[in-house]
């Protein structure tokens, strides 16, 4: 029975394993389903139908799926030579298709990874197989050989690009959020209220390359990229996957306003925002939070990550406070920051710890009375 890995970030591993679940249930992928284990940075699951590759267009929060080929204990070149011989690439990859083969020993008797590659090279000679990151381009297939504690497990991508560029072609600028940070952070929103229980406007004041604002509109399938299953050999034998299982008749806010005062900067968020779906009006402005003139009716959510670091030049945590709820008066701040956003207004304030781009920040989420 087919098994599968999905990789997330740290800390995600739990929301992963509900997304999993969600996703088969939807799709009553549910025969010989099972989720295995959940380890730091992924959850394993086992299904019995290849289509559970499909969860590529489904996930918000996984990085990539891998499809588990094979294991098998290992201490020798001899003997790993001998049991690659009798593994095909054939089922899997088209002939004479590159494929990076990316190694990886940790407390194993074959710990010189140049030599495991070499082997690869030798037994699978009908392919073109690289051994650097630097050589590979985004097309070529992926192959992970790991090998640990003397156990060698073989992996397949069958994503591509990591999942996290929902477009292939976007733009992004200095200090930008990562997406699957953004739809973890709208998730734990969500648990809170709802935008679609009445009209809501999202304002992002700090929006850079707009990543969190192109976020809060990816709901359902993701069908904006080209992934690698598309192009293994079972790929054909796939049925396709029902996109209408998941459809939303409304998207979640009414508006997004996105803001930004740096130059360079706007023009990367108005390209990227040309690519939002019609279904919901934008509106952009280039200048400073005090200069905006906030008309809107309706009732407004903040979601942003604040600048910090670099990005800050004069305004302190406690002046963006001040000029975020003079402006906006919002209902709801979601907000990005090395340290929790506290504010004593507020009816109820969360903080959740997350790690973007190898530091420590927090989101916190602030809601107060209209």
């Amino acid at each position: 029975m087919p098994k599968f890995f999905a990789v997330t970030a740290p800390g995600f591993e739990s929301e992963m394993e509900s997304e999993i679940k969600n996703f088969h249930a939807i799709y009553e992928y549910d025969h010989g389903f099972q989720i295995l284990s959940s380890q730091k940075g992924g959850v394993e699951f086992q299904s019995d139908v290849k289509e559970s590759v499909y969860l590529n267009l489904y996930s918000k929060l996984a990085t990539r799926i891998l499809v588990r080929w094979d294991e098998f204990h290992c201490v020798f070149f001899s003997d790993l030579e001998k049991k690659l011989r009798g593994r095909s690439l054939s089922e899997w990859f088209p002939p004479k298709s590159r494929v990076f083969v990316k190694v990886n020993s940790r407390k194993s008797k074959l710990g010189q990874e140049k030599k495991i590659f070499e082997v690869f090279n030798r037994v699978y000679s009908g392919y073109e197989l690289l051994s650097k990151a630097s050589e590979s381009e985004e097309s070529d297939f992926i192959l992970l050989v790991d090998f640990f504690e003397d156990v060698c497990t073989l992996s397949i991508d069958t994503t591509g690009p990591a999942l996290y560029k929902r477009m292939l072609d976007k733009k992004v600028s200095f200090g930008s959020m990562r997406e699957t940070i953004a739809q973890w952070a709208l998730r734990k929103i969500h648990t809170l209220d709802s935008p679609w229980k009445e009209p809501t406007v999202l304002i992002d004041p700090f929006a850079g390359s707009g990543t969190l604002l192109l976020e809060s509109q990816n709901v359902g399938i993701n069908t904006h990229r080209s992934y690698t299953f598309s192009k293994l050999v079972f790929f054909k034998e796939l049925k396709p996957l029902d996109k209408s299982f998941i459809s939303f008749s409304k998207l979640p806010f009414i508006k997004l306003v996105g803001i930004e005062s740096e130059h360079e900067t706007f023009d990367i968020l108005q390209q990227n925002l040309r690519k939002i779906s019609n279904g919901v009006k934008v509106e952009l402005f280039h200048g400073k939070n005090g200069d905006y003139e906030n008309s809107h009716s309706e009732r407004i959510w903040i979601f942003s990550n604040l600048p910090y670091g670099k990005q800050v030049k004069s305004e302190t945590l406690k002046d963006m406070m001040k000029t975020l709820k003079l402006v906006f008066k919002p209902q709801l701040l979601a907000l990005f920051h090395p340290e929790p956003v506290k504010d004593k207004e507020a009816l109820h304030a969360l903080h959740f710890p997350v790690i973007n781009g190898g530091l420590k920040i927090t989101l916190s989420i602030l809601i107060y009375i209209r």
